[in-house]
């Protein structure tokens, strides 16, 4: 009578001769081929969209080009960066967006508002409140500004556009309290401004942009959002 030990060994000794069989070996290793693919796969797949999305999040979440410190820059240096950052921001955004008609309608609203601005004050030399020169009217600053307004506003709608504005209008009042110009040179920049995007500017078919300033004691800008 065998003892337990050598039946633990029998059943040991057959378990291994059954997995050394080719057929079952191969089996195994294809089963264990196919789940290491697979984990390969769906890790790809989750990375690949990971990029995506943090590319998307990080595009459309960023401030207007970079975030200013105000503890660093008096009232009048943060409207000429908020006058400089709106034009590109709405440009980066609608490239980013892949509306290139839009972005194209833009660089023209731009350039046709700056233009003329600059036209309009060699004509009417208007002098500057500061007498530093007679170069008032219009504001190029509240131009630039005014001008992402307006071409949001045709493109995208005056709900889209309200918060530009509402930054635009805080880059005329710096100008006005750094005495550089008077509200009639800012109300002169968004005529033209205006004039430009009803001009230049279609509507898009269906495009959804939000952006809205972001203002604290250390850093202003404007945040843009885009989904399509």
């Amino acid at each position: 009578m065998r003892s337990p030990n050598m039946r633990f060994k029998s059943f040991v000794t057959l378990t291994g001769a059954l997995l050394a069989r080719r057929p079952l070996t191969r089996l195994l290793a294809a089963a264990k081929d196919c789940r290491r693919g697979a984990v390969v796969v769906a890790a790809a797949q989750f990375l690949g969209a990971l990029r995506a999305r943090f590319a998307m999040v990080l595009v459309a979440s960023l401030p207007a080009v970079v975030a200013t410190p105000t503890y660093a820059l008096s009232q009048e240096s943060v409207g000429s960066f908020l006058a400089t950052a709106m034009p590109l921001a709405t440009l980066g955004t609608e490239l980013y967006r892949g509306d290139r008609e839009g972005a194209w309608q833009y660089a023209l609203t731009f350039t046709t508002a700056s233009v003329s601005t600059e036209v309009l004050k060699h004509v009417i030399h208007s002098e500057r409140p500061d007498g530093s020169d007679n170069q008032s009217f219009p504001s190029g600053h509240a131009t630039r500004a005014f001008s992402a307004a307006a071409y949001v506003r045709e493109r995208h709608g005056l709900e889209a556009a309200a918060p530009l504005y509402v930054t635009a209008l805080y880059v005329g009042y710096t100008r006005v309290n750094a005495d550089r110009h008077r509200w009639a040179d800012i109300a002169g920049a968004v005529l033209v401004a205006e004039v430009a995007a009803a001009w230049l500017v279609e509507r898009a078919p269906a495009a959804q942009v939000t952006i809205s300033p972001e203002f604290d004691r250390r850093f202003v800008g404007a945040r843009f959002f885009a989904r399509w």
